[in-house]
């Protein structure tokens, strides 16, 4: 599976559940405010 350099190494698509480290990466990728916000019910 070919993924560009700029890939961010924690998310491994070719392994199972890869969503879940995906879901971390992209919070930990927004400001922490913005997990209160209505864009990420239950999250905080």
């Amino acid at each position: 599976m070919y993924l560009p350099p700029e890939w961010p190494p924690e998310v491994r698509p070719s392994v199972p559940d890869w969503e879940t480290s995906a879901v971390a990466w992209l919070l930990d990728a927004v400001p922490a405010d913005y997990r209160a916000t209505k864009f990420f019910p239950g999250r905080s």
